[in-house]
């Protein structure tokens, strides 16, 4: 069974960072271990909530003991809320990497990073999070990172200008301009997934109203990309981004992608492979957000199919207390979904 070291955000009431990523990881056979960064009443979409943020200098020690004294298979990181801890556990995490590839090379250790920034060109952190990332994405350490489309321009921008300039003129950026971002970041990172294309023209598939775009690529094959094309569910969520993350580490953790022995895998099997994890992390999601409107509309008959897709962050705390994911109830999505359920979501192959 393996073991992973989560470092996120936790609430006390509700499913966002670690109380998302946690059971479902569990019920996939991780060993999980949680550092919470952020101890949250609940998640800051209520539009109130108290609680506290780790020191560094607790943080630092927690890591040194954990990255001392434990194995760890997988390393995840979420949601960190300044600076100080950006940089703490992004070095903690690299020494520990490095260690590794010193004492046991052949040792598969994978570390996903989501770098929760922002969304819709609004930050979530402030600006000086952001080359902290940077940095750390230049050592070679981090394997996947799960940006949206606007954090991916956080990471390659040198700048934060272009974030004023699109609230003065909005305009959709370019597929050919999200490949010279990937192109930049796939120099130190192997496996890339942006999980919305907000703000992107996906081209002739696009459908923003109805559909969520996602896209997929590897730095061996970086002139390919995998566009995903998702059922939008019409709703206010929290923590999918942070379940989103959890999966589709296990799943490339259990491929061959990573493997630290050499395979005679063809190309084509290769882009089987990455096309499979994308999908069976999506199908997951969709299906704990199905189970989560069915059961909100079981529980709460007041909480009718309008009032669920005008759900809005800082809306009605009544409303907003079904919104939460249901994590637990979705535990047969985690436990059955084999190959053989998997749905496709795959829109196009793209070449260039």
């Amino acid at each position: 069974m393996p073991n992973l070291l989560a470092i996120q955000s936790h609430v006390v009431h509700g499913y966002v960072g670690n109380k998302a990523a946690t059971f479902p990881l569990q019920c996939l056979n991780w060993n999980v271990d949680c550092l919470n960064v952020v101890q949250f009443s609940n998640h800051t979409g209520y539009g109130f909530f108290v609680g506290s943020t780790i020191s560094e200098k607790d943080l630092n020690n927690i890591l040194e003991q954990l990255t001392k004294n434990f194995d760890y298979d997988a390393l995840l990181t979420g949601y960190l809320p300044n600076k100080d801890c950006v940089r703490t556990v992004l070095t903690k995490y690299t020494e520990y990497k490095n260690q590794l590839n010193v004492s046991n090379p052949k040792k598969k250790c994978l570390w996903l990073l989501d770098p929760v920034m922002g969304d819709e060109y609004h930050l979530y952190v402030h600006t000086n999070v952001v080359p902290e990332y940077k940095k750390y994405l230049q050592m070679n350490n981090i394997d996947i990172i799960t940006p949206n489309s606007f954090e991916l321009q956080l990471l390659y921008n040198t700048d934060l200008g272009f974030i004023e300039k699109h609230k003065a003129l909005p305009t959709l950026i370019t597929m050919e301009e999200i490949y010279v971002m990937l192109a930049g970041l796939h120099r130190n990172v192997n496996f890339i997934v942006i999980t919305s294309l907000d703000n992107v023209d996906v081209g002739e598939e696009g459908d923003r109203a109805n559909f969520i775009y996602c896209l997929a690529s590897w730095h061996q094959q970086s002139d390919k990309k995998y566009l995903f094309k998702i059922p939008k569910i019409k709703s206010y969520f929290t923590g999918v981004g942070d379940l989103f993350s959890s999966i589709l580490l296990n799943s490339l953790y259990n491929s061959t992608i990573f493997s630290s022995s050499p395979t005679s895998i063809t190309s084509e099997e290769r882009e089987a492979e990455i096309i499979y994890c994308v999908n069976y992390t999506l199908t997951i999601l969709q299906k704990v957000l199905e189970t989560t409107i069915q059961q909100r509309l079981l529980m709460s008959p007041g909480i009718t199919a309008d009032i669920i897709e005008s759900a809005s962050m800082g809306g009605d705390p009544m409303v907003m207390k079904n919104m939460e994911l249901k994590i637990i109830e979705s535990k047969n999505v985690f436990l059955s979904t084999e190959e053989k359920n998997v749905l496709n979501f795959l829109c196009k192959k793209i070449t260039h």
